[in-house]
């Protein structure tokens, strides 16, 4: 297994937009689920963030290691 990112959002909403920006132009590959598309995903983004659906929230999926979730991340956050 290789890290996976998945990247949970909307297309309506303005930091879906700037991240996925942000990671195209830095060439990172990231999965998109498009949270008004997938409720059992929107519900796994409510159980990450005290019951509030944070767009976008990201999801690093490591081998060997816990999960690194982010929600509405900086750009330097996202160049980490």
């Amino acid at each position: 297994m290789t890290t996976e990112l998945i990247v949970y959002g909307a297309d309506w909403c303005g930091d879906t937009r700037r991240t996925r920006t942000q990671l195209d132009d830095d060439e990172i590959v990231y999965t998109y689920i498009e949270l008004d598309d997938d409720p059992e995903s929107a519900a796994w983004v409510r159980a990450q963030n005290d019951d509030r659906e944070r767009r976008p929230t990201l999801r690093l999926l490591r081998p060997s290691k816990p999960d690194v979730v982010l929600a509405v991340p900086t750009n330097a956050e996202l160049t980490e």
